[in-house]
């Protein structure tokens, strides 16, 4: 793919906000085949190119709210990735990019798209109450799908399951899948593509093994590992990596080994550092398990060191 230009000398008009746009989905499909791990850095390179025309304002006056709106999608798509590569105070800064570009758009689409991503990164890192309050603010905005109302009561629900709140996480799930079945909707922003039951069976099994329950997890995450294809986005390795750490935290070690080599066949391919670091964390599991076959940890290791 290529930056999009940048020509002080050009004002920027609707065919630069075309390309703007058809950066950020060439840089959602490079992420959704490599991970964010290598497509960080090419993203914040695309959005720092969109930010310095944004403010040099030169640009037609026309094009002026359309420019806003598809430099917040780019600073979106590149804080997405930036979370998933872990580098948090690079997707911490993009996102506020991303929503101060929305609003001065009137982009509430991307607006809680950011705000979604923000509350996961907030859970991510252990803020739970900042991650229950950024999704309330998208519910109690109004004017939402049932999707989106859906995934922002999965933001509350893996919120509470990594505070140890089994009765709210369970609440929060059961209204999310209600209003999925509601079906797709005319009003369903652009974005809401990835929002599947393969996602929120994943969310709702990872929500089960921060809760202790991994018995009820395993069933919801095998479900979304075996249906993976090609086309499903590279970030959602990070259940794979889930279902591994329950499978030997439940001793199963034989489901545990097929999980670990498929894993291990494109170890070097897996893309996400949440995956990666979660794998981390499951190495020093095994090793705490006397009766961890040795071929199971042989395979783990390597996954962690390619």
């Amino acid at each position: 793919m290529s930056l999009p230009s940048w020509n002080p000398e050009v004002p920027a008009d609707q065919s630069y906000v075309t390309q703007v746009r058809v950066t950020s989905q060439q840089l959602i499909e490079l992420d959704n085949q490599w991970g964010g791990i290598e497509v960080a850095g090419l993203a914040n390179r695309a959005f720092r190119v969109v930010r310095q025309r944004v403010h040099s304002g030169n640009y037609l006056p026309g094009a002026e709210r359309d420019l806003y709106s598809a430099g917040a999608e780019l600073a979106e798509v590149a804080g997405w990735i930036a979370f998933d590569a872990d580098r948090q105070a690079l997707a911490t800064e993009l996102n506020h990019e991303a929503l101060h570009l929305a609003r001065l758009a009137g982009d509430k689409d991307i607006e809680h798209l950011t705000l979604l991503n923000a509350g996961m990164q907030a859970g991510y890192l252990g803020r739970t109450r900042e991650s229950i309050l950024i999704a309330q603010t998208i519910i109690d905005g109004g004017r939402i799908s049932p999707r989106v109302h859906a995934m922002s009561l999965i933001r509350q629900a893996r919120a509470y399951s990594r505070a140890g709140s089994r009765a709210d996480s369970l609440k929060a799930f059961n209204q999310a899948q209600s209003l999925f079945l509601d079906g797709v909707s005319e009003s369903d922003p652009a974005w809401a593509w990835w929002i599947d039951a393969h996602e929120i069976d994943g969310q709702h099994g990872a929500a089960y093994s921060e809760l202790g329950d991994p018995g009820r997890g395993i069933p919801l995450l095998y479900g979304v590992v075996k249906a993976a294809k090609k086309e499903t986005p590279r970030y959602r390795v990070v259940f794979t990596a889930r279902l591994l750490s329950d499978l030997i935290k439940a001793q199963a070690w034989r489901d545990a080994q097929d999980i670990a080599e498929e894993l291990a066949a494109n170890a070097g391919g897996i893309g996400s550092a949440r995956a990666v670091t979660l794998l981390a964390r499951t190495a020093d599991q095994i090793n705490r398990q006397p009766t961890a076959p040795s071929t199971l940890r042989d395979t783990v290791r390597h996954i962690v060191q390619t």
